[in-house]
């Protein structure tokens, strides 16, 4: 069980205070370019609890997903990540912010990238480990853009299902190249 500070989500869950918060886009704007501390908010509330919790890499990469669910699922997909909503609502309009919001969807691909390094051994040597993690972050806020938009849970139970399978494949086929050395 994941256990964060103030109220549970049914696994153990609570949102972090940058999901419901609105104080983003005044701390995106600031003129310091270093985005160290919602990456430290990130890390505090999401990714360092699902690491407590789960020692399978991989795993930690479908942790940090079910976080996300659980936070959908506690405002009835009323509410998306808002380093998702910054991007799409002003991103185009505002160079800073779009620098800022850059930076921490990089950290956020970094860190779930960290999870595939350390899965290494679980995916075939020719992977780029930057491409999926990519991909997580694409079914992350895909995920819970379709979610808000259906009221449902579907899209992004979907999403994450699909990509589940996507890592699967890739297990299967390390072990077929582990198999033929």
């Amino acid at each position: 069980m994941v256990a964060f500070s103030g109220a549970t989500l049914g696994v153990g869950l609570a949102p972090p205070d940058f999901l419901s918060s609105s104080v983003l886009p005044d701390d995106v704007q600031e003129p310091d370019s270093s985005g160290e501390g919602r990456r430290d908010e990130l890390d505090l509330q999401i990714f360092a609890p699902v690491e407590e919790a789960e020692a399978d890499p991989i795993e930690r990469v479908f942790g940090v997903l079910g976080f996300y669910r659980e936070f959908l699922e506690s405002t009835q997909c009323g509410m998306g990540c808002p380093i998702g909503n910054l991007a799409l609502e002003l991103a185009d309009s505002h160079l800073v912010v779009r620098q800022k919001l850059a930076q921490l969807f990089d950290s956020w691909c970094g860190r779930v990238r960290g999870y595939l390094e350390d899965a290494r051994n679980q995916l075939p040597r020719d992977v780029d480990l930057d491409a999926p993690a990519q991909f997580v972050l694409t079914v992350m806020e895909g995920g819970l853009m379709q979610a808000r938009a259906a009221r449902s849970l579907g899209p992004f139970d979907a999403g994450v299902a699909h990509l589940r399978r996507y890592f699967e494949a890739l297990r299967a086929s390390a072990g077929s190249q582990a198999g033929s050395n």
